[in-house]
């Protein structure tokens, strides 16, 4: 039934400023950044430090595992922070300049299949739908509004879970299979300073939404 629906769908796009502008205009999560997240993986509590763009860390034992490097680096671990860009970083358009300088093409939507909303569908920005695997992208369930995808590169997937702690999702599917389990609500965080944004980071222009 779906698969004859999203052919169907393909005739009005819903643009991607439209879904960021209602993304962002929920409650925020928790606490606005810079905030600490309790995490667990592999057994091993740690906190996940969300601050900006290109300036989260993960935690274990006050030790600094790994480090947003920017948006634009893969690391192996970009898709997470990217991720959590899409779960925290607010307003919309700044959201959208995170995204953009990830390599998500703002001017590409489309719709995929999910068991993760209501009605089966997923809007996808940065992409045209299933068909194009290989391109950055988010993919937010349509019913209730909610990230369930990013993919910043082959081999580059977080699949994001269902509301958690605080309203942070229940947890983190890593590229690698591993997961990243949010163990309770985030807290205020004032810690040390992780890594700026690399200078090729630049944000949209204050009038994107045209562009769309």
């Amino acid at each position: 039934m779906l698969g004859a629906c999203l052919p169907a769908l393909a005739g009005f796009v819903v643009p991607p400023v439209k879904v960021l502008d209602r993304w962002c205009g929920r409650a925020e999560p928790g606490l606005a950044p810079p905030v600490a997240v309790p995490v667990v993986l592999d057994g091993r509590a740690g906190r996940l430090l969300v601050s900006a763009p290109g300036r989260h860390a993960l935690a274990f034992e006050g030790e600094v595992v790994a480090a947003d490097r920017g948006p634009g680096v893969d690391d192996g671990w970009t898709a997470l922070w990217r991720a959590v860009d899409v779960v925290a970083v607010r307003p919309a358009d700044r959201l959208a300049a995170a995204l953009a300088a990830a390599g998500v093409d703002l001017a590409r939507s489309g719709y995929a299949r999910t068991a993760r909303s209501a009605d089966g569908v997923a809007y996808t920005l940065g992409a045209r739908g299933e068909g194009e695997p290989d391109l950055p992208q988010v993919w937010f369930a349509r019913d209730p509004l909610w990230p369930v995808l990013v993919r910043v590169g082959e081999h580059r997937t977080v699949t994001v879970g269902p509301p958690g702690p605080g309203g942070w999702p229940a947890w983190f599917d890593l590229p690698d299979g591993r997961r990243l389990d949010v163990a309770g609500p985030a807290v205020p965080w004032a810690g040390p300073a992780v890594p700026a944004l690399p200078p090729s980071y630049s944000p949209l222009p204050g009038n994107w939404r045209r562009a769309f």
